[in-house]
């Protein structure tokens, strides 16, 4: 957990892959990628999302492989929108490119599925180093500013007890990618960033990538 705020620049918002690697900065525990979604990809996820036995991917993979499981899971949704579907899939595999860039590794742990409840309600940091996060469909990851963190104790078991003011709380848009530090980061291991899952009303429901390094616990 973080137990003192550390920086008053901890996160970044940008429109340029290379961006991504600012991360690594030892200040830095958040980058977000802001980005553009396409009619036929949206017309896909909106479609998608409704569909009732949307399949969980759950795999470590290599690069080459990701493609093809993703066809393979997929591939009874093809008709839903032919552009649409493709244009996921490719993007799956471009963001599990760029982590792998990051990461240095060549196997990344895949995590695709459709949420329809209230995940992590609690403010927390990961135990791991980093971790790629980008909900396609429904609300994005919650997230708080560095400087609106109480000091936690092993006995904080409710977000009043984790953080000053509730009211002010940001959330990262369906579509823009995240990349979170963890407590196991190499740099500064109180740098984790605090975040959550977004609470779901009923009927909600989230299309969530989440690709982590081969490591991560």
């Amino acid at each position: 957990m973080i137990t003192k705020n550390l920086t008053h620049n901890h996160f970044l918002y940008t429109k340029e892959w290379e961006s991504l690697a600012e991360i690594q900065h030892p200040q830095k525990n958040l980058v977000i990628l802001e980005r553009t979604i396409t009619t036929d990809l949206q017309d896909f996820l909106f479609l998608l999302q409704k569909e009732s036995q949307v399949p969980t991917i759950q795999e470590t993979l290599p690069l080459h492989r990701i493609k093809s499981t993703f066809q393979q899971h997929l591939q009874k949704f093809y008709h839903l929108n032919v552009y649409g579907y493709q244009a996921l899939i490719e993007d799956v595999y471009q963001l599990a490119q760029q982590f792998s860039q990051l990461v240095q590794q060549r196997t990344i742990k895949v995590y695709f599925t459709k949420i329809e409840d209230s995940m992590c309600r609690l403010f927390h940091t990961d135990a791991n180093e980093l971790r790629l996060l980008c909900t396609y469909w429904g609300k994005g990851t919650q997230w708080i500013d560095n400087q609106n963190i109480r000091p936690i104790t092993h006995g904080a078991n409710s977000n009043a007890e984790r953080v000053k003011d509730l009211s002010k709380v940001f959330s990262v848009k369906p579509y823009d990618v995240a990349i979170l530090k963890g407590a196991l980061h190499d740099h500064i291991a109180t740098n984790a960033l605090m975040h959550r899952s977004p609470p779901l009303e009923k009927n909600e429901c989230r299309l969530l990538l989440r690709l982590d390094i081969e490591s991560t616990i």
